[in-house]
């Protein structure tokens, strides 16, 4: 009776083995198959290469449109003549502004003499 259960405890340990050789083997190729694919993804990542100057230029290309935008934009108030309002309301303040600055030295002026 004793032999049986010997025979069959390692039965199962040559199972179990065998098993975790087959997990280690399964991981180690799923290992090595990353790997590759890792190289394979750096090998074509180096083969593209972007000029930094295609970079550059599609840069000032979009800065170019977004200045045209805006100029048309200033244009439209222009035409529109609510750019005129405000730059005139600016400038009647600034004067009013400017002569009370000026006022005041004068004052200060002659209160130094």
């Amino acid at each position: 009776m004793d032999i049986k259960k010997l025979r069959q405890a390692s039965l199962d340990a040559e199972e179990e083995e065998e098993a975790a050789t087959s997990l280690v083997t399964r991981e180690v190729l799923k290992k090595r198959a990353e790997e590759a694919t890792l190289k394979k993804a750096l090998e074509i990542a180096a083969q593209i290469s972007v000029p930094s100057d295609l970079l550059l230029q599609e840069a000032s290309i979009e800065a170019t449109q977004a200045e045209i935008e805006l100029t048309e934009d200033l244009q439209q108030l222009v035409v529109s003549g609510e750019l005129l309002k405000d730059s005139g309301e600016k400038a009647a303040g600034s004067e009013a502004a400017t002569s009370e600055a000026a006022a005041s030295r004068g004052n200060l002026d002659v209160s130094l003499m």
